[in-house]
C-alpha cells in the first residue's frame, strides 16, 4: 500500500462483507498492526500467511492499533496478546462498550430495544430472540473481550517506524471509533468511518450514542480540515481520495435525511 505497509485481508465467515482489512506497518523491531481480525482459526491461518510472506511471524507483532471494539477488528488482538503478550491500544471513547460487554456478555442487543419500540418497529423486536438463537455462537461469544492495554485518546501521535501516526477520534459507528494518519506517507487508515462501497451501520452497540448519526456527520466533516489522502479502509479495496468518498457520504446522508423530513 506503501512503503513498509501491507494490507492482509482476513476472512470474516458468515458475514456478507467477506473480509476486514488489517495493515502491517514494518519496523526494525518488528510489526505494528492497525485492526486485528475476528479471533477465529481461519482468521489467525490467515494472518500468519499474510505475515509470512515479508518474513514476520504472529510473535513479531509487537502492537495492535484497533480502529473500534467491533470482534471483527478487535478479538484477535486479545487473543494473540493472551499468546504473545502484544500491546493492544484502542480508542477511550469504546470504554463504556468494552466494560459493558464484560460485565453483562451477550446482552448488547438488548440496549436497543426500548428505541425500537419507540421507533414502531415491533415485528423486528418480536423476530430478535429467534435470530440470535439460530446465529453461530461465534458470532455471540464475548469471552474474548478484555481491555486494552492502552486507551488512545484524540490528537495522539504514535511512532512507528520513524514516522509519527496522529489517531483522530471519529465517533459514529461506534463511540470511540479512531481512524489513523500518516501524513508523511498521505494515507489514511479509515477503518469503518469511510468505506469504499457502502456506508457504516451507525451506534448499533451495548451502549449507545445519545446522537451517534450527528456524531458520524461531524466526524465526516472534520476529515475534510485535513489535507486529502490516499484511503486505506477495512473493508472493500483502497481509494486514492478519502475526500471523495466524505463527499459522497455526506451527501447520502443529506438524501436519505431529507427523505425523512418529507
Amino acid at each position: 500500500m506503501a512503503p513498509d505497509v501491507y494490507r492482509i485481508p482476513l476472512p470474516l465467515p458468515e458475514d456478507g462483507l467477506r473480509a476486514v482489512n488489517t495493515y502491517a506497518l514494518i519496523q526494525d523491531d518488528g510489526v505494528v498492526m492497525v485492526d486485528a481480525g475476528w479471533a477465529l482459526q481461519v482468521s489467525r491461518d490467515q494472518l500468519r500467511a499474510g505475515l509470512g510472506q515479508f518474513g514476520a511471524q504472529l510473535g513479531d507483532i509487537k502492537r495492535f492499533l484497533v480502529t473500534h471494539a467491533h470482534r471483527d477488528h478487535y478479538t484477535q488482538a486479545i487473543a494473540l496478546r493472551r499468546e504473545f503478550g502484544t500491546r493492544v491500544s484502542i480508542g477511550l471513547g469504546e470504554q463504556p462498550t468494552i466494560e459493558s460487554v464484560i460485565r453483562s456478555p451477550g446482552t448488547g442487543i438488548e440496549a436497543h430495544l426500548p428505541q425500537l419500540r419507540r421507533a414502531g418497529a415491533h415485528s423486528l423486536v418480536a423476530a430478535l430472540p429467534g435470530w440470535l438463537q439460530s446465529a453461530p455462537s461465534v458470532a455471540t461469544d464475548d469471552s474474548v473481550y478484555e481491555e486494552p492495554d492502552d486507551w488512545l485518546t484524540d490528537r495522539v501521535e504514535i511512532e512507528v517506524a520513524g514516522r509519527r501516526l496522529t489517531a483522530l477520534a471519529t465517533p459514529g459507528h461506534t463511540a470511540g471509533h479512531m481512524v489513523f494518519v500518516d501524513p508523511s506517507l498521505g494515507v489514511l487508515f479509515g477503518g469503518d468511518h469511510v468505506l469504499p462501497h457502502i456506508t457504516p451501520s451507525i451506534g448499533f452497540e451495548p451502549v449507545p450514542a445519545e446522537l451517534p448519526l450527528r456524531d458520524y456527520l461531524a466526524s465526516l466533516v472534520m476529515l475534510l480540515d485535513l489535507p486529502d489522502m490516499r484511503l486505506l479502509p477495512a473493508h472493500g479495496l483502497p481509494a486514492t481520495s478519502t475526500h471523495t468518498r466524505v463527499h459522497e457520504l455526506l451527501s447520502h446522508h443529506e438524501h436519505r435525511l431529507e427523505e425523512c423530513r418529507q
